[in-house]
């Protein structure tokens, strides 16, 4: 398994290409990796919803800033982290508001509860530890004064289809085991069960709204904190 400074060279490599190329190499590279527009939409209805307008919102690891970029022009006031640097240097110095170099356990030397909201958009999975997942966890409720936004990939399902990822010397995703063709499309790390992330998650928040679609694996976790 990779570690996690192997997987950021990685990922600065697929945003730098547009995507990622299937093994057997017949596939071209995917629409822009990054861009989660159904994601983005239950966020975005969510919060637009049940956050006031001019609440101030960390988007963690970003991608594309499609997301962010979004609730900014609602009136939101916005901020966002990701761990790409050649992200930071080429498409998000466009932004209209801070992004920062920062992988999740760097999350801590952003001032505590600084955000109203933080958004964690399909992110967690990408980690390579529960050790990891746990603590970034933490750093995303450490942040947020308020109501914490998060969504989980296909991992939540990796009890259910076993892969694992390997990375060669030209950076190329190679996958294996039942999902051999889809998960080079995914780059997802860290596998858990729905029970697994119900018990992390869960008992944090004081209203939770948990919305499953079993075709994508998504699970969506939104609330307000406890201590609010």
């Amino acid at each position: 398994m990779p570690n996690q400074e192997d997987l950021i060279k990685v990922y600065d490599y697929i945003y730098s290409q547009g995507g990622v190329r299937n093994p057997d190499k017949k596939a071209t590279i995917m629409a822009p990796y990054g861009s989660h527009a159904s994601r983005d939409k239950m966020f975005i209805d969510w919060i637009s919803q049940n956050v006031k307008m001019g609440a101030r919102i960390l988007d963690a690891s970003c991608g594309r800033g499609h997301l962010a970029l979004s609730l900014h022009k609602l009136g939101y006031e916005v901020e966002a982290t990701e761990v790409s640097q050649w992200l930071i240097d080429n498409e998000l110095k466009q932004l209209p508001f801070p992004t920062h170099l920062l992988r999740y356990d760097q999350l801590y030397q952003l001032p505590e509860k600084s955000f109203d909201v933080v958004c964690s958009n399909d992110v967690l999975e990408h980690l390579i530890s529960k050790e990891v997942v746990r603590g970034a966890v933490d750093n995303l409720f450490r942040l947020s004064r308020s109501a914490v936004c998060i969504s989980i990939g296909r991992g939540v399902f990796a009890d259910r289809y076993p892969r694992s990822l390997a990375i060669s010397n030209d950076c190329e995703i190679i996958g294996k085991g039942k999902l051999k063709r889809r998960v080079a499309f995914n780059l997802h790390t860290f596998r858990a069960s729905r029970t697994w992330w119900k018990r992390v998650l869960g008992p944090r928040f004081q209203k939770r709204c948990l919305h499953y679609t079993a075709p994508r694996g998504n699970i969506f976790i939104f609330g307000f904190l406890n201590d609010v």
